[in-house]
């Protein structure tokens, strides 16, 4: 037990996760109970002993230079023994090890000398730190981090194959099928770092380890099993150059250009680039899917000046340019990853493995390949200059063509005069009142269009300013409130101002245009959230008004029609806030009438085709509050049936590895009940 002089546990627990304190290090050196604590909260992966404490701590007195990491088999380094080099690089040496305390093969990473000792241990440590936060299948697990003989080394899962680039360079590309398997799942792994907070930022194909399995089978993000990598198990290694999203000290030091210039996105070459994102990420694994396809990146020069103007202002050559074998859509996926804006990519690297998983099962993809139009559009931003020069050819070229075909038309048109005016008299007062009805007409037309383009800017322009004067008065009166003490008349003028702004803005999204008219896939997803929004502000009402939008398109959608499933989700979702907002007034009848209408004319059941259990989830939800209602009726009987459906539904999530628990779209935008129906009146 630690004696009363012991610092408290916390401050100790923070060496895990923080620079420790001179003081604690002193403590620490002295204290053998102090360090066991540590070592056990670590989980036996980092040891504190006194070697490793005096170099933490005295990183400033550190001058010794210790040897290079060379270690012949048999050595040991800690419990681990060493039983042959496997690997060899700029920064140190790898080695398989025996670990004689759990009896596994493990992988020993040594670090080279380097003349700045302290600088390396924190990087190493903090490589460390951030691969030891990680667990997930496609990325090499780390057991401990330590020091010996002076200079750190990491102790990781030992991956029976080599390198995704030494593959490649072996046996050549891979086919389109085992390159997009391979992909989906470093993308998914990738999603989960990201979910971490955590930018590898040095991810190619070198970094990847490819390792052979068997009939294995990876989960989907919709809970259904896809092939994982035709034969193919991908683990992403070497997080030195990693960075925490959650840490300003990792952000402050993530200003130079790190990484493998190859694989490295145009934000992170350019100057004036934005904050490391996972957006960056999302790029080299792009680049690792065309060098699989084609066998090597799409941007290679005899130098690094030349490399970095072909990463920021030429598109990638396309992989069917290479190969002619390659899918149309394979290279679809590919190219949007390695889109020069990072907002022009997959939204998430989970978004780019769907898109894959879609490709693998014969489904149509949702990227889109670059138009003629952008392409020339791509090319105008690139090439200004010429693009200029060959503008101003074309449109003097047809100013010459014009003026020609106009002469010749008048030339025409005097010789056909000639020949018979008396006809040509009359043709030409036809043709001129034509003319000049249509000319009236589309005058007319014109001006209509204008008047409406000038009412809808000013409409614009006038919602702008208006919001723009309540904010704007609002922080003036807030500055107001801060410095005096408000008067109750100030007070409630303030907040006068603020509902008028609130309303304001609910009126101008209820009487536009999206309310009408057939909304996209992903505007029904939208107008449920707005009308949730519209209903947080306690504009009830209106945000009825946008509920019933979604029911009644539930309602009148043809039975083939592709987005059924998806707009009858939606109408449940609505139904069951409007009847929600109808408990909360005590109307509980009208809310039972509603609900047990949508349960009945609405079901959802598992061998519809499309259905996700997101779907079920929304309709067990509706289902739960229907017996609650039925329960508070009276109807007792009706509740045990409708509870006897949910069960089987639950059970049906249950077998897709989900449940009644988890989160469905729309679950989260409504307000925790305990019980569905207002107090007895």
């Amino acid at each position: 037990m630690n004696s009363p002089n012991c610092p408290d546990p916390q401050e100790i627990l923070a060496l895990l996760v923080s620079e420790p304190t001179e003081k604690l290090l002193d403590h620490l050196s002295d204290c053998e109970d102090c360090r066991k604590l540590l070592d056990n909260k670590s989980g036996g992966k980092i040891h504190f002993d006194d070697t490793m404490l005096q170099m933490i701590g005295n990183f400033e007195e550190s001058d010794s230079q210790s040897p290079e990491p060379s270690e012949d088999p048999g050595a040991s380094i800690g419990q681990y023994e060493i039983v042959r080099e496997i690997g060899r690089g700029g920064m140190g040496v790898i080695y398989e090890g025996w670990d004689s305390r759990l009896d596994r093969r493990v992988a020993i990473k040594t670090i080279r000398q380097q003349s700045n000792i302290p600088d390396l241990i924190r990087r190493i440590r903090r490589e460390a730190r951030l691969q030891s936060a990680l667990n997930h299948p496609n990325i090499v697990t780390l057991h401990e981090f330590g020091i010996h003989r002076g200079l750190p080394y990491i102790i990781m899962e030992l991956v029976h194959g080599q390198t995704l680039k030494k593959r490649i360079q072996n046996l050549g590309p891979l086919s389109a099928t085992m390159a997009a398997g391979l992909i989906s799942s470093v993308a998914r792994a990738m999603n989960y770092m990201h979910q971490q907070g955590i930018v590898h930022r040095d991810l190619k194909a070198s970094n990847i380890l490819v390792a052979a399995m068997s009939d294995s089978l990876q989960i989907n993000s919709e809970g259904k099993c896809s092939p994982a990598s035709n034969l193919l198990f991908p683990k992403i290694t070497d997080f030195g150059l990693s960075v925490s999203l959650l840490s300003s000290k990792d952000q402050t030091n993530s200003d130079a250009n790190p990484g493998t210039l190859a694989y490295m996105a145009p934000e992170q070459l350019d100057s004036n680039r934005a904050r490391v994102s996972p957006a960056s990420d999302i790029y080299s694994i792009g680049i690792i899917l065309y060098e699989c396809l084609t066998g090597h990146p799409p941007f290679i020069a005899d130098n690094p000046a030349e490399t970095i103007r072909m990463i920021l202002e030429l598109p990638p050559p396309p992989p069917s340019s290479l190969s002619s074998v390659i899918p149309r859509d394979i290279e679809t996926i590919c190219l949007k990853c390695l889109e020069k804006k990072p907002a022009r990519r997959y939204e998430t690297s989970d978004a780019l493995a769907d898109d894959i998983d879609r490709f693998l099962q014969g489904k149509p993809i949702l990227a889109r390949p670059v138009n003629r139009f952008q392409k020339i559009k791509l090319w105008v931003r690139r090439y200004p200059t010429i693009a200029a020069s060959m503008c101003t050819a074309v449109i003097s070229l047809f100013m010459l063509v014009t003026v020609s075909v106009i002469y010749a038309n008048n030339q025409a048109f005097l010789k056909q005069k000639a020949i018979d005016e008396a006809t040509r008299s009359k043709k030409s007062e036809i043709v001129a009142i034509a003319a000049e009805k249509q000319a009236r007409a589309a005058e007319d037309q014109a001006r209509k269009i204008a008047k409406e383009a000038r009412a809808e800017s000013d409409l614009a322009r006038n919602n702008y300013f208006m919001g723009l004067n309540y904010i704007n008065t609002f922080h003036r009166k807030l500055s107001s409130f801060q410095k005096n003490t408000p008067s109750l008349e100030e007070t409630m003028s303030l907040k006068d101002q603020s509902k008028k702004m609130i309303d304001s803005m609910i009126n101008n999204y209820i009487n536009r245009s999206t309310l009408q008219g057939e909304p996209s896939p992903d505007m029904i997803d939208r107008l449920f959230l707005d009308g949730v929004s519209i209903r947080d502000f306690g504009e009830h009402e209106k945000a009825i008004l946008v509920f019933n939008r979604l029911i009644n398109l539930a309602l009148n959608t043809p039975k083939n029609h592709p987005d059924l499933l998806r707009r009858k989700a939606a109408g449940i979702r609505s139904v069951h806030v409007i009847a929600l907002l109808l408990i909360e007034q005590g109307r509980d009848k009208e809310a039972l009438q509603k609900v047990g209408k949508a349960w009945s004319d609405w079901p959802i059941h598992s061998e519809m085709p499309g259905v996700t259990a997101s779907m079920i989830n929304d309709h067990a939800i509706l289902g739960n509050t229907y017996a609650k209602l039925l329960r508070a009726s009276g109807r007792a009987k009706d509740a045990e049936r409708i509870e006897t459906e949910l069960q089987q539904a639950n059970d049906l999530l249950s077998r897709l590895g989900n449940s009644m628990s988890e989160l469905a779209p729309g679950q989260s935008y409504l307000p925790p009940i305990s019980s569905p129906v207002s107090k007895t009146r």
